[in-house]
């Protein structure tokens, strides 16, 4: 008997803007607005990654989450996984990108 699954495909596009602006965050506000507006549209010329996986049901991810010995697993798997990671691997494990470590290292040596 054949099973059926759910797969996702994530497809995920960039492009880079350049706009003036007296600070980032007014640089963010007006990029927002512009893409809102469709005054920039990704298309296929954008094109970065895509990504195809199971896609598990609540009830699944429930169970595992309920797990101390998945728990356990993960945090092994991190600390592991954290002993080798380069600078740039970090900074896109904490914060997702480069754009967002600067950001958020500026603010903090603001403070």
């Amino acid at each position: 008997m054949m099973k059926k699954f759910e797969i996702v495909i994530n497809e995920q596009l960039q492009k880079t803007v350049s706009i003036e602006a007296e600070n980032y965050e007014n640089a963010i506000q007006k990029v927002i607005r512009q893409y809102k507006n469709e005054d920039i549209i990704l298309n296929s010329d954008n094109y970065l990654t895509t990504n195809i996986d199971i896609k598990y049901d609540e009830n699944t991810i429930s169970e595992y989450i309920a797990l101390d010995n998945f728990k356990e697993y993960l945090n092994n798997e991190l600390n592991s996984t954290l002993v080798n990671c380069s600078t740039e691997e970090l900074l896109k494990l904490v914060f997702g990108n480069f754009e967002n470590a600067i950001r958020s290292f500026q603010n903090h040596c603001a403070k």
